[in-house]
């Protein structure tokens, strides 16, 4: 993609009308200090098949030992939104007791007989995954599901979430581990990755980007999830979809090893999403 006229990229200690910064960043130099510096952002985190390195983060035409790579856009308007691609399974529920990574209580029930409870009654149809026993049709696909909280049930609701993966269930005690540890008092909900939610969620998203333009698009930025690649049998359709709607658009990104966006109010580092961020000439 080459820009021209009064359009170009410029790193970010230049940034004095404090635009989002577009964010590249190995996974090994994240931290919530950075992440959350005052500055909006959007980006992915670099990645390979393997996810196992060695990852490079490039700047000013060469590797970048810091590891991150910060700039910003001039002669820009631009909207950027996060879209999760979620299905949520059950209405925000108050969290009673932790230990720990554990959740233990839930609104005076035990978190995993809730999320059994809503597996059961979720069309299971429409959800496809493979290697799992047909003696046990019930079983809940931990790996599919996702733990969405914030402080506030209104939070949940409005799209204003954190979200974490789930690591195990204990059917004896009921509890269940998830990959970062919550607080009483805040609100969950469990949510699952479903690939005809995922789909309308991005279709969505395009729309009211394009409408927070005036529908005058000149170029945008995707940064995808690794997962959503093989979520859709291995074919690119987070770009079909978003090609579909803006046909004649340059697009630019990458599957990476996770999304950074801005969510109500903060930068998050995100698991499974697509980061969009779309861009008008002034």
């Amino acid at each position: 993609m080459v820009f021209g006229g009064d359009i170009s990229i410029q790193q970010a200690r230049l940034n004095h009308a404090q635009q989002a910064l577009l964010t590249l960043t190995a996974p090994n130099a994240i931290n919530n200090i950075w992440l959350n510096d005052g500055n909006k952002r959007y980006g992915g985190i670099s990645g390979d098949v393997i996810g196992q390195g060695p990852f490079s983060v490039w700047q000013n035409g060469k590797g970048d030992s810091s590891g991150r790579s910060e700039a910003f856009f001039t002669g820009v308007q631009l909207a950027s939104k996060a879209s999760h691609g979620l299905k949520i399974l059950t209405k925000p529920k108050k969290i009673q007791r932790t230990n720990g990574y554990d959740i233990e209580l839930l609104d005076h029930k035990t978190p995993y007989s809730a999320l059994q409870k809503a597996w059961d009654a979720h069309d299971k149809s429409k959800v496809q995954y493979k290697n799992v026993a047909p003696v046990q049709p019930n079983l809940v696909p931990s790996h599919l599901v996702m733990a969405l909280f914030s402080n506030s049930a209104e939070g949940i609701n409005e799209g204003n979430f954190s979200q974490t993966n789930l690591i195990s269930c204990n059917e004896e005690n009921g509890s269940i581990t998830l990959a970062q540890p919550l607080q009483a008092g805040q609100y969950l909900s469990w949510g699952l990755r479903d690939q005809a939610t995922a789909e309308t969620d991005l279709r969505l998203t395009t729309q009211q980007l394009s409408q927070a333009l005036g529908d005058k698009i000149d170029f945008g930025l995707l940064f995808s999830c690794l997962g959503r690649g093989p979520f859709y049998d291995g074919i690119d359709h987070d770009l079909q979809v978003i090609t579909q709607q803006l046909p004649n658009m340059p697009l630019l990104g990458f599957y990476g090893n996770g999304e950074i966006a801005t969510v109500a109010g903060e930068n998050q580092l995100l698991p499974y999403s697509a980061v969009l961020t779309l861009f008008s000439a002034r």
